[in-house]
């Protein structure tokens, strides 16, 4: 998951809050493959980006980027991990 961190960290550097959805996404796909998770079509990644935003977990700006409304990122990849372990035992 180096990529990743990369892409994490350039932001950092940057002082940006909010990160390009395609960067979001190109993570996303990285964390899939490496749970083996099939990852959704883009339509439905934008759907899933809204209901975290509902859920209060995150926040978009004008530019559908998504950044971290005030949740520590250790927190947020906890629930999102726990989600894919959650599917994986549904399958």
């Amino acid at each position: 998951m180096a990529k990743c961190e990369k892409v994490k960290k350039n932001r950092l550097q940057k002082g940006a809050i909010f990160l390009h959805l395609e960067d979001v996404e190109a993570s996303y796909r990285l964390v899939c493959e490496e749970y083996d998770a099939e990852p959704v079509e883009r339509v439905m990644l934008h759907a899933l980006v809204k209901q975290l935003k509902a859920a209060g977990l995150i926040t978009l700006n004008e530019k559908f980027e998504p950044g971290l409304n005030g949740v520590k990122a250790e927190v947020l990849e906890k629930f999102l991990v726990d989600l894919l372990k959650r599917k994986e035992s549904d399958a």
